[in-house]
């Protein structure tokens, strides 16, 4: 009886110590999927932000169209009575 008891105990120390280990390798995948979601996140507002800033752009470059477009109807007008 006391070789069962030493047996199950000694079963019980390797299932705990695999359990450890289990557990320790659930919590470094897991610090590394933290890792790759916060790379990502960094990444998503790089992204993001660059988004942003084109947008401005494309916005103020429109604006210049226009404004550049009516300097021009201004010039022909000019040119025309000019030439009246």
């Amino acid at each position: 009886m006391t070789e069962t008891l030493n047996q199950q105990a000694e079963c019980l120390k390797k299932e705990t110590e695999s359990y450890k280990q289990a557990i320790d390798t659930k919590l470094k995948e897991e610090e590394e999927l933290k890792n790759v979601l916060k790379q990502y996140k960094d990444r998503y507002q790089d992204f993001e932000k660059g988004v942003k800033q084109s947008r401005k752009t494309i916005q103020q470059n429109e604006k210049d169209l226009t404004a550049l477009g009516r300097s021009v109807k201004q010039l022909e007008e000019q040119k025309r009575k000019a030439m009246l």
